[in-house]
């Protein structure tokens, strides 16, 4: 890397060098130089002043000259230029002269020119300074390769020191584990013997063992399969003693089934029996009882204290029960609530005649329903709205009478409502 620097930096002189060297030939060289002789030579010859006019030329060669030495020596000066340009000012008046205007284009030209090689000059310059800056930082890169390439060199020298040492401690431990390696093998030898032997001896008492165990377990088995032989045999008596037993129970039973199906078909018979008589004892009852399955199955689930079998006689005796009252009217609250017209209806039928089959059981009437009419008060202890009704008024409307308990109004001397009337009111 530090031979690539310096390559460089000597492409960078020789560049810089070569530029110079254009900028003094341009300054020599240049048509400026030969079309101000041309100029100056005309003027002397239409003016007739040759001593002015070769004045004029010497200064100008002079101050070409020392431009040319201060360009070789590292660049022009400005005093130079200045002095060019107070030279050109004074050809400029001598050229104010009477001239041609071929003469003055040329002047304006040269003028023209002369102002583009300025241009031109200070163009370089900079480069030459750009230039200048670039050596030296070229320099100081040069300077710390060469420190870098050192340090290196010190570095590398101390690195093939450790690795002399470390090769020496390679050796040194290669030696210690090939003879580490050779014990160890013969360690390692020696107890795979000892293992060996001892694992051939308990090899031979495991084969001993096992056939002592064997001779154990087959004299075990053959106990066993006695044991199992008497118990077989056993079971096999209790077998056929249980089979025995089960044909003398089965004979029992189907003697037993044979009477109960005799007793079942003489209670049919006697229930038969009972349900002609019931029914001509009941025939309102039997009615109802008939459209009793026509009734909905939800109300049908609720009322099932009224018919617990399905039998007459069942239905008559759950009617005649005071609780089967209360679950009657309740179900018929619900059918006018729900708008079951149908249900409502037959419940109305079977609550009329609960209703005497329950005072018909007693010694004294004791339940009625309660004489509601249109056009009565709102009295609040014997009626209950219904959901469209005013809070006071009289009932218009007797949505579904109540009942009440004949033998507590007899005793407390008031009116006692089991369930109240339900009315509408306006």
């Amino acid at each position: 890397m530090c031979f690539a620097r310096n390559e460089n930096y000597n492409k960078n002189s020789k560049s810089r060098a070569s530029l110079l060297e254009l900028v003094l030939n341009l300054l020599d060289e240049s048509e400026i130089q030969q079309k101000l002789r041309e100029v100056v030579q005309s003027r002397a010859e239409g003016a007739g002043e040759s001593s002015t006019r070769k004045t004029a030329v010497n200064s100008h060669s002079m101050t070409n000259s020392r431009s040319r030495d201060s360009g070789r020596d590292g660049g022009p000066d400005a005093s130079l230029l200045l002095g060019q340009n107070q030279q050109y000012g004074t050809q400029e008046q001598l050229a104010t002269t009477p001239a041609s205007e071929e003469q003055s284009r040329e002047i304006k030209e040269l003028k023209n020119q002369y102002g583009q090689l300025e241009s031109q000059y200070a163009e370089l310059n900079s480069s030459y300074a750009g230039l200048e800056k670039q050596h030296r930082e070229l320099q100081q890169n040069y300077q710390e390769l060469q420190r870098l390439c050192k340090g290196h060199t010190d570095a590398n020298r101390e690195l093939s020191q450790k690795l002399a040492s470390a090769q020496q401690q390679c050796a040194s431990l290669k030696e210690e584990s090939e003879r580490e390696c050779s014990r160890i093998k013969a360690e390692s030898e020696r107890e795979i013997r000892q293992i060996r032997t001892s694992a051939q001896q308990e090899v031979s008492r495991a084969q001993e063992e096992v056939r002592r165990l064997a001779d154990v377990a087959r004299q075990k088995a053959e106990e066993k399969e006695e044991a199992v032989r008497e118990i077989t045999a056993k079971y096999q008596r209790d077998l056929d003693e249980a089979r025995e037993r089960e044909q003398r129970l089965r004979s029992q039973l189907n003697a037993k089934l044979t009477e109960l199906q005799q007793q079942k078909n003489e209670l049919e018979d006697v229930n038969e029996e009972l349900d002609n008589q019931l029914q001509q004892r009941f025939p309102e009852g039997w009615d109802l009882y008939q459209r009793w399955e026509n009734l909905r199955p939800a109300s049908r689930q609720r009322l099932e204290c009224l018919c617990r079998q399905p039998s007459f006689m069942s239905f008559i005796c759950g009617g005649a029960q005071d609780d089967g009252l209360e679950s009657i009217w309740d179900e018929m609250e619900l059918c006018l609530r729900e708008g079951a017209a149908a249900d409502l209806q037959y419940l109305r039928e079977l609550f009329s005649y609960a209703m005497q089959l329950v005072n018909a059981s007693k010694s004294e009437e004791v339940y009625a329903q309660a004489d509601e009419a249109a056009g009565q008060p709102y009295d609040m202890d014997r009626h209950t709205p219904d959901r469209s009704s005013r809070a006071q008024g009289r009932v218009t409307r007797v949505l579904l009478p109540g009942y009440r308990n004949l033998y507590l109004e007899r005793i407390g001397g008031r009116v006692k409502m089991i369930r109240k009337s339900i009315v509408h009111v306006e």
